[in-house]
């Protein structure tokens, strides 16, 4: 019965250090597979320039909108004013 205790330790033994073998290599073959396919950090630097490129090119454009919508309403504020000041005047002739 001793010796059946002895061998059953060494075998738990064996197969918690297979199984910490096994897990290692599963992490290392994780890790040589996602450093193959991810971006390089030249290509995210590359991404991040192109990125902050656009936001600069929009924050542009944003500016460019407001500033017609701005003038577009002075425009409609002066026509609709000089519309009244002429109905005005045709009412008051009549």
């Amino acid at each position: 019965m001793a010796q059946f205790r002895v061998e059953h330790e060494r075998t738990k033994e064996m197969l918690r250090n297979f199984d910490e073998v096994i897990a290692l290599k599963a992490n290392k073959g994780d890790f040589f597979e996602l450093r193959e396919t991810k971006l390089e950090k030249a290509g995210l630097d590359e991404a991040e320039q192109a990125l902050s490129s656009r936001i600069d090119g929009s924050d542009v454009e944003i500016g460019n909108l407001k500033e017609f919508i701005h003038n577009l309403q002075e425009t409609m504020q002066t026509q609709i004013y000089e519309g009244v000041k002429k109905a005005n005047a045709t009412i008051i002739k009549a």
